[in-house]
């Protein structure tokens, strides 16, 4: 009886799509785990996770024209260029 009074809680604050896809490492022992402190924080993260939508990719478009002036760079004069 206890077993379900958890799992009902659980199911207010979670979806049932995200309860069923949840998976542990190890099996837990009893639903009361999820209530620990433990317990809420991998919820937590796993259900950020479950309901994280990556954002679309900017497509970046270059263009065949030029933009500003060319930039001539020095080189430096190094020993060996000089001998």
């Amino acid at each position: 009886m206890k077993e379900f009074t958890l799992l009902k809680r659980l199911e207010e604050k979670y979806s049932l799509e995200f309860l069923n896809q949840i998976k542990f490492p190890q099996k837990l022992k009893s639903l009361a785990i999820l209530f620990s402190d433990w317990g809420e924080k991998e919820l937590a993260q796993k259900y950020r996770a479950f309901l994280y939508v990556p954002p679309p990719e900017e497509k970046i478009e270059l263009s065949q024209e030029k933009f500003g002036e060319d930039v001539v760079v020095e080189k430096k004069l190094t020993l060996r260029n000089w001998l």
